[in-house]
């Protein structure tokens, strides 16, 4: 029964976790005192914003203050620097004014592994 339950509880995990990813390329970024801020051109992909939201500019941003905070701005710097480069962010936020606004909870390189 254990088994059972670990073997749900990380398929449902990893279906959640892959889900909510929203892939694209990082379109500008910006270096504030204790964060990065970032916008994510979604124009490939599909886009996982709230329904209010759709079509509207997503943008994170990074709190330096995060143990992971470098290894994520590493990643954001250098797919800014070659606008091709997709990858994956998963943050949490809400749909407001002119665009969705997340926190990033982690980000993934979706292509050319020397990320």
């Amino acid at each position: 029964m254990e088994k059972l339950a670990i073997f749900l509880t990380s398929m449902f995990a990893s279906s959640v976790f892959a889900g909510s990813y929203q892939y694209g390329t990082v379109s500008e970024y910006v270096v504030e005192t204790n964060r990065v801020t970032f916008q994510l051109n979604t124009s490939y992909g599909e886009d996982i914003r709230a329904e209010g939201c759709d079509g509207e500019p997503l943008n994170f941003s990074i709190d330096l203050n995060e143990a992971a905070a470098p290894y994520m701005v590493s990643i954001i710097e250098k797919a800014a620097l070659d606008n091709y480069k997709q990858i994956g962010v998963n943050g949490d936020g809400h749909c407001w004014g002119n665009g969705e606004f997340e926190k990033v909870e982690s980000i993934a390189p979706v292509t050319n592994s020397d990320l």
